[in-house]
C-alpha cells in the first residue's frame, strides 16, 4: 500500500517541509525587524544623550548665568554660586520684575532643581536653585 501512494507521500512531506521553512523564515524576519527597530530607538537615545552632554558641558552656560546676575536687581538679590550650581534668592519683587526674572531664568539652558515663589501683599519673593 505504501508503494501505491509513494509520490503523494513525497509530495506531502515536501509541502510540509516547505511550510515549516516558510514559517521559520517569516519568524526570523520579524525578529530581525524587531531587533532593527530596537537598535534604531537605542541609537536615537544615545545621540540625544550625547547632544545633551555636549550642551550641558558648554562653558558658555556659566557666562550666561553670570550675565543673568548682572541683569537682576542687585539690591533685591542674594546670589550663591558653588561650582556648577547656583542659588538665587530674590526679595520684594513687583509683578513685572518677577515676570522678567522668571522669563530670563527659564530661557537659560540649566536644570532647575527647585523654584519657589511666594506672594506677600503685592510683592513677591522667589527662591531658585539650578545646576548645569
Amino acid at each position: 500500500m505504501m508503494q501505491r501512494y509513494r509520490y503523494e507521500t513525497y509530495l506531502l512531506t515536501t509541502l510540509l517541509l516547505a511550510a515549516l521553512a516558510f514559517s521559520y523564515k517569516t519568524a526570523q524576519s520579524r525578529r530581525i525587524e524587531e531587533t532593527n527597530r530596537l537598535q534604531a530607538i537605542q541609537l536615537v537615545k544615545v545621540k540625544e544623550a550625547a547632544e545633551l552632554k555636549r550642551l550641558w558641558g558648554n562653558k558658555d552656560i556659566a557666562k550666561k548665568v553670570e550675565a543673568l546676575k548682572r541683569q537682576l536687581p542687585k539690591t533685591k538679590t542674594d546670589w550663591e554660586k558653588k561650582g556648577k550650581r547656583v542659588y538665587i534668592r530674590l526679595k520684594e519683587l513687583t509683578a513685572d520684575e518677577l515676570n522678567a526674572a522668571v522669563t530670563k531664568l527659564l530661557n537659560l539652558p540649566v536644570q532647575i532643581e527647585s523654584m519657589n515663589i511666594s506672594a506677600h501683599d503685592k510683592k513677591y519673593d522667589m527662591e531658585f536653585r539650578c545646576k548645569w
